[in-house]
């Protein structure tokens, strides 16, 4: 299965919290289609091993991490009896290890516990050697309530809020690089973009347009749906501003006009 990390969301109030991430949960399934996904407090859980979903998960903004992980039990002896089995695939005497833990609930045990004893069952079997600053290969465990998770790698999320938490937006995008990534910046802040191009034609040709759409439709990948998209005649706008006396007012006035045009 797959652990979905999230961040800033467990900082929300409850009542916001549980609706950030049902919008979270309704955003993954875009993503990958219908998998079974379960929430918990504080983690989400995706009903797949395949690497490709979790990479998909990854770029799903408000997930910080993910991990591909095998569920286990919690009773200590059972920890350390499968971890020392999944690392025995992954670990050999030339490989630097180290064993990271994190419990949370109630145990009789600690996170120490765990790091300490399955490291020193790895160096038994193995003869490895434990690297806390650079390993080769890290193994993980997380003890969660009635279950525990092995895995030894975190994929790294765009992280942010889900998109669509926190309403429309309407971005103003060009041909060029800065546009489309501020509407990306407004989108890991939980904002859903309706984009908006001036077509300055007759002054550009076609080309321009399309670097427009272009960065739009990069823009739709990360929405893992199309983009409502509107092309606002321009040209003629901007020859008449072309022709104020006062130069220094030609880039407030042209906005003010792409927003009245836009409106």
């Amino acid at each position: 299965m797959i652990i979905v990390r999230y961040g800033e969301i467990g900082t929300k109030s409850r009542q916001s919290r549980s609706r950030i991430e049902g919008k979270l949960v309704r955003n993954i399934k875009k993503a990958i289609g219908k998998k079974k996904i379960k929430r918990t407090y504080g983690r989400i859980y995706v009903e797949s091993d395949a690497r490709e979903d979790a990479e998909k998960i990854s770029r799903v903004f408000g997930v910080v991490s993910t991990s591909i992980v095998k569920k286990i039990g919690t009773d200590f002896d059972t920890i350390i009896e499968e971890g020392l089995a999944y690392a025995l695939t992954r670990i050999d005497e030339n490989t630097t290890f180290a064993v990271r833990a994190r419990r949370v609930g109630e145990h009789e045990f600690c996170s120490k516990d765990i790091a300490v004893a399955l490291g020193a069952k790895i160096v038994g079997v193995t003869k490895a050697k434990v690297n806390l600053d650079s390993p080769d290969k890290t193994i993980y465990v997380e003890v969660r309530e009635d279950h525990a998770y092995l895995f030894d790698e975190i994929i790294k999320g765009v992280g942010g809020l889900p998109l669509g938490t926190q309403g429309t937006v309407v971005a103003l995008v060009s041909g060029g690089i800065d546009s489309p990534v501020a509407a990306w910046m407004m989108m890991t802040r939980g904002a859903d973009p309706v984009c908006l191009y001036m077509d300055n034609s007759p002054l550009v040709d076609e080309r321009t347009v399309d670097r427009a759409i272009l960065a739009i439709e990069k823009l739709a990948e990360w929405k893992n749906e199309s983009i409502k998209t509107y092309i606002a005649p321009f040209g003629e706008v901007f020859m008449k501003l072309l022709k104020v006396e006062d130069y220094r007012l030609g880039c407030v006035l042209c906005d003010v006009s792409c927003w009245g045009v836009g409106g």
